[in-house]
């Protein structure tokens, strides 16, 4: 059974105080649990004491504070399921209700305190979804940490973890191969990447921006067919009814051989074709991956494809009479090559 350790802002939350806890326990099975504060808000924070995995839940009530135990469990099996863990694994992992209690180890209580110091600095730019919020579960486990074995990932030491428990790859879930164009008309930028099933299509906006080293800074909508479009803006700049990014999962919309346009920035009118070119059955990662990327995208408000044309034939000839107005303009932000490497990297965060 998960032993889940309550800090002393949890237990003074609780119609019944936890009983102290003094026994062993597999590190895998300790947890532990604390009342945060992220932008003012108070937030549960529980990490697996072991791999520092976790979840983060918001906006908890009086009510869920009665049967607290159930929704730990709960977040525990729901963040494992977000990130492709086997059902069949995370039901031995979690086969019944975790126990609350008290008793902490201080190693372990100044793990979590360190963890909730680095979070509580955080400036969140959006409510979160629901009360858990996978998208903020995900930046947690991509948060690197120090110990005495080296730097490394919770969501990385959590697989591997399971994989000397159970003696298998714990990780199997469905993934979509996503082949996406944008024509520049000298050449075009294209990138495939294979991104699980479970995703939203706001999880794949934000991954299309760092495939094409955007900084999210327009509006954006896919277009599915004339009938269905998907975006997140509230700004309603046509009669269309626009379906939530956040709520839609791929699953629930594609499928092998779709061809759908995402279209950026409505000013510049950036359209990224994207094609589901396969489907992965067994895929056995917990992240988005980038597997082609060719050729770089236009740096952010260029004006456009014949915009960006004018851009390039300033910045590639010394001669050209705007070229140090240009190098000037656009700094850092853009290469003539993309970064390969540091794309893969972002959006595996995502």
């Amino acid at each position: 059974m998960i032993k889940v350790f309550c800090t002393k802002k949890i237990t003074d939350l609780l119609p019944e105080k936890p009983k102290k806890f003094e026994g062993e326990t597999d590190p895998l099975n300790r947890w532990m649990i604390n009342l945060i504060k992220i932008d003012r808000k108070n937030v549960i924070l529980g990490i697996c004491t072991e791999t520092r995995f976790g979840f983060l839940l918001w906006n908890v009530t009086k009510r869920q504070y009665a049967k607290l135990d159930e929704v730990i469990t709960k977040a525990i099996r729901d963040t494992l399921t977000s990130y492709g863990f086997k059902p069949e694994l995370i039901d031995k992992y979690v086969s019944e209700n975790v126990e609350l209690c008290t008793g902490a180890s201080r190693t372990d209580a100044a793990r979590i305190s360190s963890i909730g110091r680095d979070f509580q600095s955080v400036r969140i730019l959006r409510k979160p979804d629901n009360m858990l919020d996978i998208s903020f579960v995900r930046s947690l486990n991509r948060h690197l940490y120090n110990s005495e074995n080296g730097y490394g990932y919770p969501i990385v030491s959590m697989i591997e973890k399971f994989r000397e428990q159970y003696g298998e790859d714990p990780i199997k879930q469905r993934a979509f191969v996503l082949e996406t164009e944008l024509d520049l008309e000298r050449y075009a930028a294209k990138r495939t990447i294979i991104v699980p099933a479970g995703y939203t299509f706001c999880q794949l906006h934000r991954i299309l921006q760092e495939t094409m080293d955007w900084s999210n800074a327009h509006l954006y909508e896919f277009e599915l067919s004339d009938e269905l479009v998907i975006s997140d803006d509230e700004d309603e700049y046509d009669d269309r009814e626009i379906a939530s990014a956040s709520e839609n999962r791929l699953e629930d919309v594609l499928d092998k051989g779709d061809e759908f346009l995402y279209r950026y920035d409505f000013g510049d009118n950036w359209e990224v074709t994207v094609r589901v070119s396969d489907i992965i059955d067994d895929h056995n990662k917990p992240w988005a991956s980038l597997s082609l990327c060719e050729g770089a995208a236009p740096p952010e408000d260029v004006g456009g494809v014949y915009g960006y044309l004018d851009f390039l034939d300033a910045y590639n000839d010394p001669d050209n009479p705007e070229h140090d107005d240009v190098i000037e303009w656009v700094g850092y932000r853009w290469k003539p090559e993309p970064n390969i490497r540091g794309i893969a990297n972002r959006i595996e965060h995502i």
